[in-house]
């Protein structure tokens, strides 16, 4: 016991927490978050069959929740059980220990014992810092490439230095992107087996919860096959702003060297109405992707690649991130950076 468990209890919330947790997230975390408007949506992030992945601290003299923070479950594989956090928040009361958020955070690791945590859009001024220095994480950026279509006019993003792409710059290959509408298409044909040691591991019901059932954004699941056998998942999602259209890569599974060999499949995919094509990652070749046809988004860019619809905004946009492992790969769904905010 120390100076924190005098004044504070820690622990996982149960059910009977949730309406008190939904008021905290409205009146301390985000005024009128999706995650404090619906109580359905709110179970389909952290509510796990009789879990609920969010790790409380209450104020011992008043029972009130004086902080909170949640976790993602990227599979339920206990050996290879990775999880990625969220909402991690500490209310700003003058008579609060110090550093009570601190505290929070290395006890929900304690308590969660995971192979590895991972946050993605890390608050580079604030949090990094902490996250660095006492936490001892790896830290970084996401990568950000993007494809474009071939056409004249774009009003989602803004091109200043147009280099479109075309199924004719592709050699003919052996891969085909498959739609997938059932988990079971993928239990057959992809062996989830193989890739328990990546980091983080993402199995069957995890793609089957997060992406075919998802309560309200419509993804579109791709399994890129040769002679029948899936060898990677791509997961994409279709934005809408300024009347157009674009899509996102916001999930890949599997062989990362796989992408090389899919220019003509992922044009296909871009068709006559999307403008672009793009995908924020990290932990992936450069080399590969630039064989599909990626560009990577670099400083000296002038293109802009928007990166928020709810509501749009056309602005280029950096993503950090943070690990208690350096060896991971991050893409745009991970934690809670593919997620709706209002209703």
């Amino acid at each position: 016991m120390n100076r924190y468990d005098e004044r504070y209890d820690f622990r996982f919330a149960t059910v009977e927490d949730i309406p008190d947790i939904m008021e905290y997230i409205d009146k301390v975390w985000k005024k009128g978050h999706i995650l404090a408007k619906s109580r359905q949506f709110f179970e389909n992030e952290f509510c796990s069959e009789e879990k609920v992945n969010v790790y409380l601290v209450l104020d011992r003299s008043t029972e009130k929740i004086a902080g909170i923070t949640g976790f993602y479950e990227a599979s339920k594989d206990p050996e290879h059980y990775d999880v990625w956090g969220s909402v991690w928040s500490v209310r700003n009361n003058a008579d609060d220990i110090p550093m009570l958020g601190i505290e929070l955070g290395k006890r929900m690791r304690k308590a969660i014992g995971m192979r590895c945590e991972i946050g993605v859009g890390v608050n580079k001024r604030t949090a990094i810092p902490i996250l660095t220095r006492i936490f001892k994480d790896t830290v970084g950026r996401l990568d950000h490439y993007y494809m474009l279509n071939d056409r004249e006019n774009y009003q989602i993003a803004e091109i200043n230095d147009r280099h479109p792409v075309t199924k004719e710059m592709f050699s003919e290959s052996n891969y085909r992107l498959k739609r997938i509408t059932d988990i079971s298409q993928l239990e057959t044909s992809f062996d989830f087996s193989r890739f328990t040691e990546c980091i983080p591991y993402k199995d069957a019901w995890y793609i089957n919860k997060r992406f075919l059932n998802h309560p309200i954004y419509q993804y579109e699941v791709y399994a890129a096959q040769k002679n029948g056998k899936t060898d990677a998942i791509l997961v994409m999602r279709k934005v809408y702003a300024q009347g157009e259209m674009a899509i996102r890569m916001v999930d890949y599974i599997g062989d990362k060297t796989v992408v090389a060999h899919l220019g003509r499949e992922l044009c296909e995919l871009l068709g006559d109405h999307a403008e672009y094509l793009d995908f924020y990652c990290y932990g992936f070749e450069q080399e590969k992707l630039e064989q599909a046809g990626f560009t990577k988004k670099t400083e000296d860019d002038p293109n802009v690649i928007p990166n928020y619809f709810e509501p749009f905004e056309r602005s280029n946009v950096e993503i950090w991130f943070n690990s208690t492992s350096p060896d991971i790969t991050i893409c745009k769904a991970d934690a809670d950076q593919d997620r709706p905010n209002i209703l």
